[in-house]
């Protein structure tokens, strides 16, 4: 399973993103529960997704990787391998119950990171909603939702056009959290400890930097789109100062099939989706 030219993400996550066409498709999921990976494989494995991860950000340490996306109860990892078995990347997803008004409601936090060689933001989504339908299939009465942070516009405006509600967002679309729902976000973020930023409840300082704000700041443009400048007003210095929009995502069964048809293979929203799921989330 040795990833051998891992480093070369390193460049094309700082600005030279290969054509599309010419990526590698992600053809294999495996999914592996943190707490049952031996001594010497989660050594391995340590070092592997770190690598992938840190072509994306700077200010985390092999240890606090290891500490926010590894070792924390009930961890599921998604290994994506390519069309070359090589390791492509991996999504680290964790689940959280937490009671408000009278509620318990699950909260899926996840983390996913491809390096940008490949191709697999449809093979992505699809092991978080399986991992979804599981959950909510073994607690029907948990009222479950996604969590997420946000780092750049990309995944932000993908929420928000690929779900039926998304907290926080533009009037017109959801909105702001609800009392319950505003309670949750409140509860885990207080028990992640990154302090939030005064001008807005949901924008987070997280000491995740991008290593190429410059380029990022030339993609992304003028933006005409309106959920990316939604997002540009809550979080001005996503690109320079770690800054992050927590959001939250419903996942009910009639949500997590919606979605299961629309990033079905084949689907025209399948296909454009791809290319939008490479960035960090």
């Amino acid at each position: 399973m040795k990833h051998a030219t891992i480093s070369n993400s390193h460049d094309s996550a700082r600005g030279h993103d290969p054509q599309r066409r010419g990526r590698i498709p992600v053809v294999r999921t495996v999914r592996v529960r943190w707490a049952r990976v031996g001594p010497d494989r989660r050594l391995f494995l340590r070092g592997e997704l770190f690598r992938i991860f840190s072509a994306y950000y700077e200010g985390f340490g092999i240890e606090a990787f290891e500490s926010f996306f590894l070792d924390r109860q009930d961890v599921v990892l998604g290994l994506f391998y390519g069309a070359d078995r090589q390791l492509a990347g991996f999504c680290s997803m964790r689940r959280s119950v937490v009671g408000a008004g009278g509620h318990r409601y699950g909260a899926l936090s996840a983390g996913v990171y491809i390096d940008t060689r490949y191709r697999g933001g449809r093979v992505a989504a699809a092991f978080g909603l399986r991992e979804a339908m599981r959950i909510k299939l073994r607690h029907p009465s948990v009222r479950l939702g996604y969590l997420g942070l946000a780092h750049t516009p990309a995944p932000y405006r993908l929420f928000c056009r690929t779900m039926p509600r998304v907290y926080p967002s533009r009037p017109d679309h959801s909105g702001e959290p609800p009392g319950d729902i505003a309670e949750v976000m409140s509860s885990m973020l207080d028990e992640r400890g990154w302090p939030r930023l005064r001008h807005c409840p949901w924008a987070i300082a997280t000491p995740m930097y991008h290593p190429r704000p410059d380029w990022l700041e030339r993609k992304l443009g003028t933006p005409d789109d309106l959920d990316v400048q939604f997002f540009c007003e809550r979080v001005p210095g996503w690109s320079r100062h770690g800054h992050a929009l927590a959001c939250w995502v419903p996942l009910e069964l009639r949500d997590i099939a919606g979605a299961s048809l629309r990033w079905r293979p084949g689907t025209a929203r399948g296909r454009r989706s791809e290319s939008e799921q490479r960035g960090p989330q």
